[in-house]
């Protein structure tokens, strides 16, 4: 488990777990925790859709004084991953954010996926389940980032928002967050 703490402003606080072995398991520094501390949150959340759902989910648990939590995909480029992130409120609008990973069996890349490498323009993707848009529909594309052509636009698909707000009214009397 990997977690950090965030002060009111989402700004972060400390890091727990082994940030630098995970970095370097996924291609990055290996001095990766130590550039974390004291930066907003937002300098390492691509999207303004994801960073939107994020703010919604760390306002909530400020909000509520409850815990959030949430599954996400993050893949390596040859490992189906996923995570549980947890969020914890505790005083002062501080928030600690875990993240748990879980078993999963590998994804099933849809057939109509297979040729996004060698597109040109950016992929809708969603950054929580790592799906992505083709004509309208949702589908698999486990692997087809190992490509260099592959361009990404991260949003939230319908699916992970449906499951947010569930989450989040669940047995609370909330009213929808996300949909209409």
């Amino acid at each position: 488990m990997i977690s950090y703490r965030l002060d009111k402003s989402n700004v972060i606080l400390s890091l727990k777990g082994d940030w630098d072995a995970f970095s370097t398991q996924n291609g990055g520094p290996s001095n990766s925790a130590e550039r974390y501390v004291g930066r907003p949150l937002w300098d390492f959340v691509s999207g303004f859709e994801t960073q939107s759902f994020l703010n919604t989910l760390t306002f909530f648990a400020r909000q509520q004084n409850q815990p959030v939590s949430i599954g996400y995909r993050c893949d390596s480029m040859d490992v189906a991953r996923a995570f549980k992130m947890e969020i914890t409120p505790a005083q002062d609008g501080v928030l600690t954010v875990a993240h748990r990973p879980l078993v999963i069996p590998t994804p099933v890349t849809d057939p109509d996926v297979a040729d996004l490498n060698n597109r040109r323009e950016h992929t809708l993707t969603c950054s929580q389940c790592l799906r992505v848009q083709r004509n309208g529909t949702w589908l698999e594309a486990f692997g087809v980032r190992k490509g260099t052509g592959f361009l990404v636009r991260y949003t939230i698909c319908p699916d992970c928002r449906d499951i947010a707000d569930q989450k989040m009214s669940e047995d609370r009397g909330i009213v929808r967050i996300f949909g209409t």
